[in-house]
C-alpha cells in the first residue's frame, strides 16, 4: 500500500503543484513573449444561441458597442432552432477586441483566448470555485503563453485566424478542438489576459457537475481525436503541456480516493501516513460541511473550495467512465450544464 500511496501522492502534487511550477520555471528560461502591435483586421463575430432570449440583447449591444473601426465588424448569430424568441430578439464591438486582435500581430499567433472573470454568486459554493480556479487557470495560461502556447481556451471570447478554421464534427469540443487544430497547422495559441469577459457563475454544484461532466467527456473525445499531438519526438514540449494539463488533470479523478485509502492501509506504518489520514479526513469532513452549507445556501471559502473540489472530481470520474464506455454528449441545456 506504500506504493501505492506514493505513486497516487506523486501524480495528485505534479497535476496541481509540479506542472504550473515546471512551466514557471521554464517560461524564466525559455520565454517567448508576443510580439503584440495595433492592429486591425476585419473581424466576423460568431455567436451560437439557443433559446437565449433572457440575454441575447445584452449580448448584441455589447458586440455593438465595441470600440473598432467601423465596417470593419460582422456579428454573426447562429440560432440554433430557439423557440423562446430568440430570432425575432436577433432582428432587432469595446476594448477586449482590440486587446485580442492585436496579438495577430504577431505572424507566429493563429489563436487568441481572453480571460473569462465569474460574478458573486451569492451563498453558491459553486461561484466560490469556479473563481478559485479560473485564478488558478488565469496564472497557469501566462506561463504557457511565454513558453509558445496554452492548452485550454475560453471559448467565450477567443479569436482565430480565418484561413486557420477547419470544419469539426458535431460531438466536438470546439473550445479544445479548434486550439490544437491550430498547433498541429504550426501556430501559436496564447492567453490575452487584458481582452475580458464578465460572466456569472452557475448557482448550483448540481448545475457545476452536469457542466463539468460535459465539458471532460467532450475533451477525453477530443483528446483522443487529437492524440496525435501527444507525440512527443513530434510537438515536444507542448506534448508536455497537453498530457499535464488535460490528461492528466481530467485522469487525477482516479488518484483522489486512492491516496486516502493507501494512507489507511499503510497507517502505523511511518508518521507521514498517520498524518496523511488525519489531513485527508479533515479534507473530507471541511468538504461534507461545504455540502451541508451549500444546501443551505452559504458559502465560505474553508468548506466551499474542498467541497467544490470534490464536486469537480466526481465529475471527471463520471466523465471517464462514460468515454471509458464509449458514450457522447453533443447536446445540453444552455445554462444549466
Amino acid at each position: 500500500m506504500r506504493g501505492v500511496f506514493w505513486l497516487s501522492t506523486a501524480v495528485l502534487c505534479y497535476t496541481y503543484a509540479g506542472y504550473p511550477l515546471l512551466v514557471m520555471a521554464l517560461a524564466r528560461i525559455r520565454r517567448r513573449p508576443v510580439r503584440t502591435a495595433p492592429y486591425e483586421p476585419a473581424v466576423s463575430i460568431i455567436i451560437a444561441a439557443r433559446n437565449e432570449a433572457k440575454s441575447i440583447r445584452a449580448t448584441l449591444e455589447n458586440k455593438l458597442q465595441l470600440h473598432y473601426p467601423a465596417g470593419r465588424v460582422q456579428i454573426i448569430v447562429v440560432s440554433d432552432a430557439s423557440t423562446d424568441g430568440t430570432d425575432a430578439i436577433v432582428r432587432y464591438a469595446a476594448d477586449a477586441l482590440r486587446m485580442l486582435t492585436r496579438n495577430f500581430a504577431d505572424p507566429s499567433v493563429g489563436y487568441v483566448t481572453g480571460r473569462l472573470v465569474y460574478g458573486a454568486a451569492a451563498g453558491s459554493s459553486a461561484g466560490i470555485g469556479c473563481r478559485a480556479y479560473m485564478r488558478y487557470e488565469d496564472l497557469l495560461r501566462r506561463s504557457e503563453t511565454s513558453l509558445g502556447s496554452i492548452v485550454g481556451v475560453n471559448g467565450g471570447i477567443d479569436a482565430v485566424r480565418r484561413e486557420l478554421l477547419v470544419r469539426m464534427h458535431d460531438d466536438q469540443l470546439p473550445d479544445f478542438v479548434l486550439p490544437l487544430q491550430v498547433v498541429k497547422q504550426g501556430y501559436r495559441v496564447v492567453y490575452e489576459p487584458e481582452a475580458l469577459l464578465y460572466e456569472d457563475t452557475l448557482t448550483t454544484s448540481s448545475a457545476e457537475y452536469r457542466m463539468r461532466v460535459r465539458v471532460a467527456l467532450r475533451a477525453w473525445w477530443a483528446l483522443s481525436d487529437m492524440r496525435a499531438l501527444l507525440n512527443v519526438r513530434r510537438h515536444g514540449l507542448f506534448a508536455m503541456q497537453l498530457f499535464s494539463h488535460k490528461v492528466l488533470r481530467y485522469a487525477a479523478c482516479a488518484a483522489v480516493p486512492v491516496v486516502y485509502a493507501a494512507a489507511l492501509g499503510a497507517s502505523g506504518a511511518g508518521l507521514i501516513y498517520d498524518v496523511a489520514v488525519a489531513l485527508g479526513s479533515a479534507f473530507l469532513l471541511c468538504a461534507a460541511a461545504g455540502f451541508v452549507a451549500d444546501r443551505a445556501g452559504v458559502a465560505a471559502p474553508v468548506v466551499s473550495l474542498p467541497y467544490y473540489f470534490m464536486v469537480i472530481n466526481a465529475a471527471s470520474a463520471d466523465a471517464l467512465l462514460k468515454f471509458l464506455r464509449g458514450r457522447k454528449q453533443a447536446v445540453w441545456t444552455p445554462r444549466l450544464g
